[in-house]
């Protein structure tokens, strides 16, 4: 009867200790995924992770760069810069916990971009918890149409995160510049597709928004985030 009991304590423990090492044994998980043309900045994300990769899919001819900031808006390093012939396809490992955000570009290319972080299923349960938030609400800052010709307008944002949403009525040139009020360039982009897009910025101050537009007639709004209530 001892016997069977020491055996029996001894599978237990076996099987708990297997069960603890598996639980600490990380795997690669998929924690934000974005696809696109032609140039923009993430929303700000969590990295739970001591190692993490940016894994791209570029579909073009031209410049394809991916940039990774930290939260203070900082250059932490490029995961990608590829200026000459097709942009080829790949990913970049990346090490250092923290709110980070990407600055993708893409010249006449389409792209898929996603982060991987490689987690503890503890460590993922704490990303899967952030990822369940609620997103902030969004504000509005202003709306802005025209067409043909060149346009320059003024705005104030008072939260640290906005997003610029653009729109055009078919195929042809759109190019809109957004400089800080130290006039370095917080956005830019230079369209030629019909369609709609949109990016994120991560700076507050008051900023000049200058609008170029081919024979297209397009629309520009403006969205911060809702820092009601946010600590200081």
């Amino acid at each position: 009867m001892k016997r069977l009991w020491f055996a029996g304590l001894v599978a237990l423990l076996m099987a708990s200790g297997a069960i603890s090492a598996q639980a600490q044994t990380p795997r690669w998980v998929v924690t934000q995924r974005w696809r696109g043309f032609g140039s923009q900045q993430t929303e700000m994300f969590w990295v739970n992770a001591a190692e993490w990769r940016v894994r791209y899919r570029p579909r073009g001819k031209g410049i394809f760069q991916i940039a990774v900031y930290d939260a203070q808006g900082a250059l932490v390093d490029m995961a990608t810069n590829q200026t000459q012939g097709r942009p080829l396809t790949g990913w970049y490992d990346l090490r250092g916990r923290g709110q980070r955000y990407l600055g993708i570009t893409g010249l006449d290319t389409t792209w898929e971009v996603s982060v991987e972080q490689r987690l503890t299923v503890i460590e993922e349960w704490h990303i899967r918890q952030l990822l369940l938030q609620p997103p902030p609400q969004l504000l509005k800052v202003g709306i802005w149409t025209g067409g043909a010709g060149t346009s320059e307008f003024t705005f104030t944002v008072p939260s640290r995160s906005w997003q610029i949403r653009h729109a055009r009525s078919g195929d042809g040139l759109l190019q809109i510049q957004i400089d800080d009020a130290d006039g370095f360039v917080a956005f830019g982009a230079n369209e030629v597709r019909g369609g709609e897009g949109s990016s994120w910025v991560h700076k507050p101050g008051t900023f000049t928004m200058r609008v170029n537009a081919g024979a297209v007639d397009w629309r520009i709004e403006i969205l911060c985030e809702d820092d009601t209530g946010a600590g200081g």
